[in-house]
């Protein structure tokens, strides 16, 4: 894999750009469960995170909900093989995924990640499968 790194934790992260204002793509393990702000339940599984963050000095910040996630794998149980086979399937399309976003056209971004996980696809685009 070319464009992510690995951390301590397991997630495979990659930056647009090393410093200042640049997008952050994040694919981690969550346990999933009930979600107090939407009042719905979110799948245990691997995520593909996508956020505008900005980066100097060794810190990092970003402004809440400006990004979005999305489950591309459902898993019972932590499995890092998958992890890492979820981050290569999205490797060769993260530049694509980078140059198409804005705040406006979240959800044709996660399209183009999704692409990549047809058994997900028809839970956000049932209208798209094909």
């Amino acid at each position: 894999m070319n464009n992510f790194f690995e951390t301590h934790d397991g997630r495979f992260t990659y930056y647009s750009k090393p410093e200042g204002e640049c997008l952050k793509v994040v694919i981690y393990y969550s346990k999933g469960g009930g979600n107090y702000f939407s009042g719905g339940y979110a799948s245990r599984g691997v995520y593909a995170s996508i956020r505008p963050v900005e980066r100097k000095n060794g810190m990092e910040s970003c402004m809440a909900f400006s990004g979005i996630s999305v489950c591309v794998k459902e898993l019972n149980r932590l499995n890092r093989k998958a992890i890492h086979e979820c981050a290569e399937r999205i490797d060769g399309i993260i530049p694509e995924v980078i140059e198409l976003w804005n705040p406006d056209n979240k959800k044709e971004c996660i399209f183009r990640i999704l692409k990549r996980f047809p058994q997900r696809m028809e839970a956000y685009f049932p209208n798209k499968v094909e």
